[in-house]
């Protein structure tokens, strides 16, 4: 899979540059838009591998109405 050539903004104090300046970085990967979830807890796992890298992030959240 090939990356892509992107430009993002971070937001003041955001945990990695701590500034709201541009970037240029590549982006690779599929990406997905999942409808909204029903209120209640629920459980969003996402994983992935490439070569010798692998991840694996369970984010766990409740939606109210």
């Amino acid at each position: 899979m090939e990356g892509e050539k992107i430009t993002y903004r971070g937001v003041d104090g955001n945990p990695i540059t701590q500034t709201s300046a541009v970037y240029e970085g590549t982006a690779c990967g599929l990406w997905i838009t999942i409808p909204a979830p029903a209120p209640g807890a629920h459980t969003l796992t996402i994983q992935g591998e490439s070569g010798s890298f692998a991840l694996r992030v369970d984010y766990t959240f409740n939606v109210t109405a």
